[in-house]
């Protein structure tokens, strides 16, 4: 999946680190 390109995109939304 693109676990990277959301976690890139929504580093605040996703991670919020």
């Amino acid at each position: 999946v693109e676990a990277q390109s959301v976690v890139r995109r929504n580093v605040r939304g996703r991670k919020g680190a």
